[in-house]
């Protein structure tokens, strides 16, 4: 198994991201192939850093060559990219 793990700082429009975040980009997670168990964590605290950390997203894949897969495919990249921003 392999896991894709995107950690997000706090962001400006709280209520605007967390609306759109669980709308929008997770629903793209449901089409992107060999995508095991995807899940969304708010973070109430992290330990020994001052970083305002909000939310981490995880994907978990079937196997670790999935990896390569899931950034080549459309809605890989785009997820991807998103979490870029």
């Amino acid at each position: 198994m392999a896991k894709i793990m995107v950690i997000y700082q706090d962001p400006k429009e709280v209520n605007e991201f967390k609306s759109y975040y669980e709308n929008n980009h997770m629903a793209l997670v449901k089409d992107v192939p060999n995508v095991k168990h995807a899940e969304v964590n708010y973070v109430a605290a992290a330990m020994n850093t001052d970083k305002p950390y909000f939310l981490t997203a995880t994907m978990s894949l079937n196997q670790k060559n999935c990896l390569k897969t899931q950034c080549s495919h459309q809605h890989g990249r785009k997820y991807l990219k998103m979490g870029r921003t």
